[in-house]
């Protein structure tokens, strides 16, 4: 393969480490900008499952949504998936199908998954924790996450206010009988992602409120699955019950904040993403 007419624009200088292997073709005239990412660690302790058995592993969860990279660039053209940055710096445009297919063949050569409602709420409740000053938010480097940082990566997910973002969740819903099944990701104890497959926690919240939900009682007490509980307290953010056949996503703009379990999964648009971990791995 051969590098064709891609126009790298390096945002900041950790971004230049990025640009090492030529072994691409480009597939769009427009500029593609690289930012490299910085990871989060979000202690296993404090994103442990109910009922799991072992200790959890580590993880280290991206301050961004996930954005272009030469990883992803060669993973996509395997697939044959047209991959590009919005006017917001991150990935948009790929259906849940095409996400889910994209990070299973990205997470053979990286180690990436995409969050699911259990791994985002904890790493939100550990981003609010570190806002207040409960405990110390640190990047998998050890330097500690700025206050200013916390508050821009939590309000990137919850703010109300322009522009219109969104993320995936990695979680499918299916009928099962008369109840709901429900399909997402375990972290292993020995550093490996399974998807399990499970009744929906009883305690799931099944009608809808629009609005709302509280979102810091949510974060503080999900359910086993990471879902908003049916005690949870009335709130502001807009909240669709689970369906089956779909799948969830969390958004905001200036109008709105919402938790929809009601995506269509082979829907798209410019401004829905995911947002990217991986199991930490001590050096």
């Amino acid at each position: 393969m051969k590098l064709l007419n891609l126009q790298i624009i390096v945002e900041d200088s950790k971004a230049a480490q990025l640009i090492t292997d030529p072994g691409l073709i480009s597939y769009t005239e427009e500029p593609v900008r690289i930012r490299a990412q910085r990871y989060i660690l979000l202690p296993g302790e404090f994103c442990t499952p109910q009922n799991y058995e072992g200790k959890h592993p580590d993880l280290a969860v991206a301050d961004s949504r996930l954005s272009f990279s030469l990883e992803v660039l060669k993973v996509a053209k395997e697939l044959n998936l047209q991959v590009r940055n919005n006017n917001q710096g991150f990935i948009g445009y790929l259906t849940f199908d095409q996400t889910e297919q994209l990070y299973d063949n990205l997470q053979k050569i990286t180690g990436l998954f995409f969050l699911s409602p259990w791994y985002a709420g904890r790493f939100l409740n550990n981003l609010q924790n570190g806002m207040q000053k409960e405990r110390e938010v640190k990047y998998e480097d050890g330097e500690s996450v700025s206050i200013d940082d916390l508050t821009k990566i939590y309000n990137d997910w919850a703010e109300q206010r322009d522009l219109w973002r969104a993320t995936w969740l990695n979680v499918r819903f299916k009928r099962k009988d008369k109840g709901l099944t429900i399909t997402h990701p375990v972290v292993q104890k020995n550093g490996e992602i399974k998807r399990v497959t499970e009744p929906l926690d009883k305690d799931t919240l099944m009608e809808d409120r629009i609005p709302g939900i509280d979102l810091s009682d949510w974060l503080k007490d999900p359910t086993a699955q990471g879902l908003v509980k049916s005690t949870n307290r009335q709130g502001r953010v807009y909240s669709w019950s689970p369906m089956p056949d779909y799948v969830p996503s969390f958004g905001a703009n200036s109008g709105w904040v919402f938790f929809g379990c009601i995506g269509d999964p082979w829907g798209s648009e410019s401004t829905l993403g995911s947002w990217p971990a991986r199991v930490f791995h001590r050096k």
